[in-house]
């Protein structure tokens, strides 16, 4: 069943995370894994050394702020907004724990840093080269 769209073809854009959200499902489907620990098992092949879903305020001190916690405010009904840091607030990961293919990862410039350049370099780890596998990538 097709849906209609909301504007004619290729006269406007609206923004949409579904294809992430998508590939989050399609990756623990394939790999019998949540998207967590799929993603916490591979990371390592590509050097990430900050990036992680729910990050502790032990473990990384300087998480910044999320906006304030509009979905423990919608979903719960509270009538309290707050501040939340480290925690995946679109609401999609939020009903799935903070993790999902299109939200809720938390990471750092170092590492933001190395994805790009492993994107621009086709795969390819920026110190050598040894070419991550298609599935990481």
């Amino acid at each position: 069943r097709f849906v209609k769209p909301i504007y004619p073809v290729g006269t406007q854009w609206q923004y949409s995370n579904l294809g992430f959200y998508l590939l989050g499902k399609i990756i623990e489907k394939v790999t019998k894994k949540t998207f967590n620990q799929y993603f916490s098992q591979n990371k390592v092949f590509a050097g990430f050394t900050n990036s992680v879903f729910n990050p502790n305020a032990t473990d990384f001190p300087n998480t910044a702020p999320c906006e304030f916690d509009h979905c423990t405010f919608l979903l719960n009904s509270r009538n309290k907004k707050e501040n939340r840091q480290g925690v995946g607030l679109e609401r999609a990961a939020y009903k799935y724990g903070g993790v999902a293919g299109h939200s809720g990862l938390f990471t750092t410039a170092d590492d933001l840093t190395r994805y790009m350049r492993i994107l621009l370099n086709k795969g390819k780890l920026p110190e050598s080269t040894r070419t991550l596998p298609e599935a990481i990538v």
